[in-house]
């Protein structure tokens, strides 16, 4: 490594720029530092790009005098620890000299203390007495030398080799100390009792149900104290990250762990999942029950939606997005088990989780097949069941360094409008972003922060993937400076957080467009000719449909990007390839309908968005004082529609009171506009009383209502409806319910029902009666395979390629029936006059029974059934001749019935006309 200092006296002439230039080619340092350049930054960054140097930090000249520049290349480990006007203070780490040739013999004090040392050398110089003069004792002080430095080897081994480990180990030491000073204990004694109690069979059997079906548990392994070797052995599976890999950092390394091992340790992260949301921050959301990625998502939204708009201030914020590289592959193991201590968790449990962490071996599987032999000494495995647990516990190290930081204003967060909290930081598993001051004395201390985050846990930032979005008020020159020092790169947003666009402009539809896109893919890779109808509704539904569902889940999509994704699904539902035109016998509004309403069941993308963006909604809506506010970002404008929607199935659940207004707040079941239903006189009448809180209408005395007052202010029916509720018998808050769930509780299903009722009656969709939702509920629950229930449903709603419908769809073809030579092929069955019935024929053949089944049905002129009978018959028949069977047995029945006038239909059309020959038949029939 090269290091050049040079006191340049001034760069701002050609001189000296040629100058420098020539020493830069003839020495190519590594690092670069110079001396009263007389330069500011943005000049300085031109040289730095001129003469090809990653990194830069300038220190301004004042006037006329002085500067500072430190240039050094990406793969330099430089390190600033603070500058000023007269000096950079950096540390640079690198690799140990090479030895100049081979060191000539010393004899170690240490040495002396051994018995062995001095044996040796007695030996060779007892030897050496009987020798022949100076050369026997030349020969016996290098004999003597030679084997003290084999033994030393033996005996010792690598000195300094292990006096670098032991400094390594204890500068972690060191580092680990002062971050577990800034941790608190959270496992309280009940949550350790619970943990190593002994384990129950209904435990492992619900981790059995959430593995593979068709595995079972080893033998328990755990009562003999420790682990078989063979039980932890594992395969690990190289998944390219990318279409083609070209290194080993392009593929991410999966465990496949034992079975037996899964069992066990899956029955242990299920005990340790129930405490998590005490024990791990608020600030991070990754596998921890109740919290979801889409919160992270919406929070980063909205700071990013300040930064942008953030023009006016003096102070500027930004914001730094980290990457750790191999994050799970470098964990410490001491730092694991420090962390567990340090928390609180029992010491049994401690040693059962290291027992899982520190007994693995690994064979990676190459052509399929495992290869060596490795034994790790740090990291987690990816597919184990309890490191996604563990690796939370790790990263409750950053964030405690961050939270002391923020405490004593070290490294302070951002607030992004009055009365909101402070934000530092937002972690999801690995993937994390920290908010703070634009200015370099901010960026150096939290440099340090992360390093000593580093030596502690093993974790290394990849720097070439770090980057970082500043507020709008930043100026360049600091942008550049804080740029340099972290070696990275500015953007005007993030590509994607967590998977999601963090800032959407203008053009909406760009933004989401690789949802389309990826929905397109799917469908492209299923094959349309293969599937009936019934598996690419499974399809649409289970796949198809999901993919748009997380970012519907934050954001509000174009309608017209929904309009396109539905078209591509409605095509391939009706078999149409590319660009072809195809039938639709259907339209996708109708078919998105529920099935007891007529349709198949598909999600309206438009309103199944206003769903999911509802439950966002639902969690605000105990604050009835928000607003949309001014200037308010995409994210939030998606919200707040759906929450206007939303409050229209809600409703205040009473419990104390003292939250709902009891005129301006809807809580009364069936009255959702109280003023409207009192009327304006009422209203006015009682308006000192009705303008309080439906605390005041509550005897406090006997926690129920004070009925006098009740009925004086309401009408009979108000009456009767607050009557039916009851308030809190221990003053508990009020809380806002979901009226279309028994509980209580939002749910996406009913919400998305409940939307579409309330938006097809904005439309005026017709409504389905009660006896036709009767019968589609009934179809769908019929014990058939699911693509003969889909010919039904399109029977029923005549959405068959009959003749009839070709032709309404312009196509030139004949209408007449090439079976039954019916004029007009159509689904409709008509009914027949008053004086006459009209009896329905049909038989089928099992072959493989060698039986025949017939039936009949007799409807009268309103298309009542008025009898119907079916019978199964051991024949071997031709199918006209069962055809022909069915008849005699209708017309028999018609017979004793006694019927007077009969139409009689069938499909065989050989039969229709054999019995309509004027001539005798000579058929076998």
């Amino acid at each position: 490594m090269k290091i050049l200092s040079w006191n340049t006296r001034g760069l701002g002439n050609p001189r000296g720029i040629r100058t420098l230039a020539d020493l830069l080619r003839r020495e190519d340092p590594d690092v670069l530092f110079l001396q009263e350049t007389k330069l500011n930054a943005a000049k300085m960054e031109f040289y730095r790009v001129r003469f090809k140097f990653n990194c830069c930090l300038t220190v301004d000249a004042v006037g006329r005098s002085g500067g500072l520049a430190l240039l050094w290349k990406q793969d330099v480990p430089l390190s600033i620890l603070s500058y000023s006007a007269s000096h950079i203070d950096a540390m640079l780490e690198g690799p140990q000299s090479r030895r100049g040739g081979a060191k000539p013999f010393r004899f170690e004090a240490m040495w002396i203390g051994e018995t062995e040392c001095s044996r040796i050398i007695q030996q060779e110089w007892l030897a050496a007495i009987s020798s022949n003069g100076m050369q026997g004792v030349m020969d016996c002080i290098y004999s003597c030398s030679s084997k003290l430095q084999r033994w030393n080897k033996s005996k010792f081994g690598k000195v300094q080799v292990k006096l670098k480990e032991a400094k390594h180990k204890l500068s972690m030491e060191q580092s680990q100390e002062v971050i577990l000073d800034k941790m608190e204990r959270k496992v309280s004694h009940e949550m350790n009792v619970e943990l190593i109690k002994s384990f129950t069979a209904v435990e492992v059997l619900q981790a059995l149900k959430e593995m593979h079906p068709n595995k079972a548990p080893g033998p328990d392994v755990l009562n003999h104290g420790e682990m078989p070797q063979a039980l932890n052995h594992t395969f690990i599976t190289l998944v390219p990250k990318k279409k083609s890999p070209q290194t080993v950092n392009d593929l991410r390394p999966i465990s496949l762990c034992n079975v037996a091992y899964k069992l066990i340790f899956k029955v242990i992260a299920n005990r340790i999942k129930q405490v998590l949301l005490v024990i791990i921050s608020d600030t991070q959301s990754s596998f921890i029950p109740g919290r979801l990625i889409t919160d992270n998502v919406l929070v980063a939204y909205e700071v990013l939606h300040y930064l942008k708009r953030k023009k006016k201030g003096k102070k500027g914020f930004m914001s730094i997005k980290l990457d750790m590289s191999k994050a799970y592959d470098r964990v410490e193991w001491s730092f694991i088990e420090s962390v567990m201590s340090k928390l609180g968790f029992h010491e049994k449990l401690i040693q059962l989780v290291m027992m899982c962490v520190r007994t693995p071996t690994f064979s990676i599987l190459i052509n399929g097949s495992p290869t060596g032999l490795i034994v790790p000494s740090r990291g987690l495995r990816q597919g184990d069941p309890i490191s996604p647990y563990l690796f939370l516990l790790c990263t409750e190290g950053l964030i405690s360094l961050l939270r002391e930081a923020e405490r004593t204003n070290v490294v302070t967060g951002l607030q992004i409008c009055h009365g909101a909290p402070k934000l530092n930081h937002l972690l999801f598993a690995d993937d994390s972003l920290i908010f703070c001051n634009a200015d370099m004395e901010t960026n150096v201390r939290l440099q340090t922060l992360l390093e000593q985050y580093e030596v502690s846990s093993g974790q290394q930032l990849n720097r070439e993937k770090t980057t970082m979005v500043f507020s709008a008020n930043v100026n360049q020159h600091n942008k550049q400076a804080i740029m340099n020092l972290w070696c990275s790169t500015q953007l005007q947003h993030y590509d994607k957080y967590l998977g999601l666009p963090p800032v959407v402009g203008k053009s909406k539809s760009r933004a989401f467009a690789s949802i389309k896109h990826k929905v397109w893919l799917k469908l492209q890779g299923w094959k349309g000719n293969m599937f009936s109808q019934g598996g690419k509704e499974i399809l649409l539904k289970a796949v198809a449909m999901a993919i748009p569902s997380y970012a519907m889940s934050c954001f509000k999509l174009p309608p017209r990007l929904c309009s396109k994704i539905e078209s591509m699904m409605a095509r391939y539902w009706w078999g149409q390839k590319q660009e072809e035109r195809n039938i639709h016998c259907l339209s996708w509004k109708k078919m998105c309908n529920l099935k007891f309403v007529g349709g198949m069941g598909f999600k309206e993308l438009e309103v199944f968005n206003m769903a999911l963006l509802a439950k966002q909604a639902w969690r605000l809506l105990q604050n009835q004082d928000i607003s949309l506010g001014g200037n308010p970002s995409y994210a939030w404008r998606g919200i707040w529609e759906a929450k206007r929607l939303l409050v229209q199935g809600g409703r205040w659940n009473v419990g104390n009171g003292s939250l709902i207004h009891i005129l301006n707040d809807v809580w009364i079941p069936g009255f959702r506009n109280l003023r409207q239903a009192l009327g304006n006189e009422q209203s006015i009448e009682h308006s000192s009383q009705l303008d309080n809180q439906v605390f005041s209408l509550i005897d406090q005395s006997t926690k129920w209502w004070d009925i006098a007052k009740v009925r004086a202010l309401f009408n009979p029916n108000m009456v009767e409806a607050i009557l039916r509720l009851h308030p809190s018998h221990t003053g508990a808050a009020d809380h806002w319910m979901w009226e279309h769930e028994k509980s209580g509780s939002f749910s996406i299903k009913s919400a998305y029902s409940f939307f579409k009722t309330i938006l097809e009656s904005e439309h005026g969709e017709s409504s389905s009666g009660a006896l036709m939702k009767k019968f589609r509920t009934a179809l769908w629950k019929l014990q058939v395979p699911h693509k003969v229930k889909v010919f039904a449903w399109r029977a029923c709603k005549d959405s068959l390629p009959t003749k009839a419908n070709l032709i309404k769809r312009k196509l030139d073809i004949e209408g007449k029936c090439c079976f039954c030579q019916h004029p007009f092929e159509d689904l409709r069955w008509s009914t027949p006059p008053e004086d006459s019935l009209k009896l329905n024929i049909d038989g089928a053949l099992f072959f493989d029974l060698n039986k025949a089944g017939m039936g009949a049905v007799l409807r009268n002129h309103m298309g009542e059934i008025l009898m119907a009978c079916s019978r199964v018959e051991s024949v071997s028949l031709e199918p006209e001749q069962v055809e022909a069977v069915a008849l005699l047995r209708g017309l028999q029945l018609c017979m004793s019935l006694g019927i007077p006038k009969l139409i009689i239909e069938s499909d065989c059309l050989f039969l229709v006309e054999e019995v309509n020959r004027s001539s005798e038949s000579n058929a076998a029939i």
